[in-house]
């Protein structure tokens, strides 16, 4: 059976390692769908090379960032620390 699209973006970020691996381990996405009819799929198709490695490096920023916050969270849950909101509205 054919991967869909969610499962094979999954598996092709995970082998990117970190960010990404730990991030997928860390959130949910169950209930995510995309077909190949997606507006946003065909945006996709049509950018360069070069302008998806800019976004392939801004997601990677952000994701470290979130992998960071979401440890701090489960971190504060044991503690009495919370991550500032400077760090919340920054990775956002």
């Amino acid at each position: 059976m054919p991967l869909s699209l969610i499962e094979e973006a999954v598996a092709n970020l995970k082998r990117h390692g970190y960010p990404f691996a730990p991030l997928l381990q860390l959130v949910r996405i169950n209930g995510v769908s995309a077909t190949v009819d997606d507006a946003s799929f065909g945006k996709v198709l049509d950018q360069s090379d070069e302008t998806l490695k800019g976004h392939m490096l801004a997601l990677r920023q952000k994701a470290d960032r979130l992998v960071k916050l979401i440890t701090q969270v489960e971190e504060a849950g044991n503690s009495t620390h919370v991550p500032t909101p400077g760090i919340v509205a920054e990775t956002l």
